[in-house]
């Protein structure tokens, strides 16, 4: 049974918990371990927590101060080092020029863009392969 109390989430059945519970979204059961999201968290951070540890979709914010985050923690290992000026060279060299060229253009524009951010983001990769 789960309450919503003055201290949070109690998931015991009236007994006080003193301790603030969150909502998680069970992605994948591990046996003794199960791989959470919190569902208030914007970017999907995932963690490993002792499976007992969830109950009724709640999880005591102890025991997420001590899961184990899983997964690359992307915003730092990525570094965007593009430019305005870049960007720019690699449009004209294409043969985007106007308003008119993006709009005709816009699968050649998206190509441009996903080159241009994929080199930094291959740069991290090639990080993450040495660190192994």
């Amino acid at each position: 049974m789960v309450q919503e109390t003055d201290g949070g989430w109690d998931v015991s059945g009236g007994e006080s918990l003193g301790t603030q519970q969150q909502r998680v979204r069970e992605v994948k059961s591990l046996g003794p371990t199960v791989l959470v999201e919190l569902e208030d968290e914007e970017y999907g951070q995932q963690y490993l927590i002792p499976s007992e540890a969830v109950v009724d979709g709640y999880c005591s914010s102890d025991d997420l101060e001590m899961a184990i985050p899983y997964g690359v923690a992307w915003d730092e290992v990525i570094e965007i080092t593009l430019t305005p000026e870049e960007v720019c060279t690699a449009l004209r060299k294409k043969g985007i020029y106007t308003k008119e060229d993006f709009n005709n253009r816009y699968l050649t524009v998206q190509n441009v863009a996903l080159k241009l951010v994929m080199a930094d983001i291959i740069k991290a990769f090639k990080e993450l392969d040495r660190e192994d």
